[in-house]
């Protein structure tokens, strides 16, 4: 049977049990293997990019809040201590100081302010939205960086296996050339040429080899999880034609209305223009009406009566420059705003004009790619039939070049999808992966 204190133990251990099992589920490893699905999956949750943007939303949120309640009704408890000293005509012989103290209650709200309120509220609403946007832009930028990533990973494998395999190669040539050499049947001059080329694509090899670790270790920060390297990652299936995009300006045209950053920025301007007519309206006044409910000490008076209503329209004669400052500050913003607009529309016109033309190129790059396949299949056939006749001592160059050629259909096919998630993303389009023979723009 347990203790009051065992109780006490296990309750503790319970209490210190439960965070550690959140922080577990929050960390979970990575599958593996890891496919680019699982990889665009993870690319949505706690980044520090993201949860910039979500807090900033929330700010935004917050604000509106502010500003909807600008004009709410307002309960406020008054109470106040006062000594004083009446005039001489209407003092009292017994009574030379008067404790006037009073409490009330005011009921009130802000009838009208010459659509200050209103404005308030659309910029508020503008912020947000702009916000909304910054937040789909941020998800699309960590879509594409894991996106990129991964695809370097898988690229990073193909070259070190390219790489290996002809290192290879080239020590058992220069293996096969030391045999002859201590034969007299080659030179040295020729065999340290042939070590040096093996010396160099040896070092070619190291460098792959650090870079799979390197591009491994981006991934993982790629996904918020350093230090914690993918190791074997699922090639996603890719087409193997994709169509051409179509005429440029079309492709602008839809960039210039759906772009994330861009909407952001007309929003702003819309908050900026918002601002400035809120600033504007204060030049009027406003409006309240108030009803107090009140207690004195003293009855003087009209304060007989416990309950008031008021009507109060006021009217700035004078601010000291208050308003026009902020008249000239909202308008800053205002024309900041459009700038902003302006430069980034033109950024994004030769963005887009850019990922057109690297897609014609890489349309062209597979054409290319295609013609050598089949030739260096060609060669690779030609090679087994010399090296089983034992016309070729082995089949060592050709083996090479096959890799080579798998690592630059796949930078082909990677380097064509991105180039079309990048033209997505700047069109506002959400940013997924093609399904297999799926080769629209």
């Amino acid at each position: 049977m347990r203790t009051p204190i065992g109780r006490a133990y296990c309750a503790i251990a319970l209490l210190l049990c439960c965070p550690l099992s959140l922080v577990w589920a929050q960390t979970a490893p990575l599958p593996q293997p890891l496919s680019l699905e699982a990889a665009m999956a993870l690319a949505e949750e706690d980044h520090p990019d993201l949860r910039k943007a979500l807090a900033e939303l929330d700010a935004k949120r917050a604000d509106r809040e502010v500003s909807n309640a600008a004009d709410d009704v307002q309960l406020d408890l008054l109470a106040k201590l006062q000594f004083v000293e009446p005039a001489r005509v209407v003092r009292d012989t017994d009574r030379e100081r008067y404790s006037d103290h009073h409490a009330e209650i005011v009921l009130s709200k802000r009838l009208y302010d010459f659509g200050r309120s209103d404005a308030l509220a659309r910029a508020a609403d503008a912020a947000v939205s702009g916000s909304e946007q910054a937040v789909f832009s941020a998800r699309q930028a960590r879509r594409l960086e894991v996106m990129r990533r991964f695809f370097d990973v898988i690229l990073a494998d193909l070259t070190f296996a390219r790489d290996n395999e002809a290192m290879a190669t080239d020590y058992v040539t220069w293996d096969r050339a030391q045999n002859r050499n201590a034969l007299g049947q080659f030179s040295d001059v020729d065999l340290l040429e042939l070590e040096s080329i093996y010396q160099r694509t040896r070092h070619k090899r190291a460098v792959s080899q650090s870079e799979q670790r390197a591009s491994r270790a981006r991934l993982a920060n790629s996904l918020n999880r350093p230090g914690e390297l993918p190791g074997d990652l699922t090639a996603p299936e890719l087409p193997k034609q994709f169509s051409e995009v179509g005429e440029l300006q079309p492709l602008v045209d839809s960039a210039l209305q759906n772009h994330p950053d861009l909407n952001a920025l007309k929003t702003r301007m819309e908050a900026a223009a918002a601002r400035l007519g809120a600033a504007r309206s204060q030049r009027w006044g406003d409006l309240t009406a108030s009803l107090r409910a009140a207690t004195y000490s003293e009855a003087i008076g009209a304060r007989d009566y416990p309950l008031a209503l008021d009507l109060t329209y006021r009217l700035p004669l004078s601010s000291g420059g208050r308003v026009d400052g902020e008249v000239a500050r909202a308008q800053a913003d205002l024309d900041a705003a459009r700038a902003d607009a302006d430069a980034l529309a033109l950024a994004i016109q030769q963005a887009v004009l850019e990922v057109w033309l690297e897609l014609d190129n890489l349309r062209l790059r597979g054409e290319e790619l295609k013609v050598l396949t089949d030739f260096r299949e060609l060669n690779m056939d030609r090679a087994r039939v010399l090296y089983e006749q034992q016309k070729k001592a082995d089949l060592g160059d050709s083996m090479v070049l096959i890799s080579d050629l798998t690592l630059e259909q796949t930078r082909w096919r990677f380097d064509s999808v991105m180039a079309r998630a990048r033209l997505d993303a700047l069109r506002g389009k959400p940013i997924g992966m093609p399904a297999e023979g799926e080769n629209k723009p």
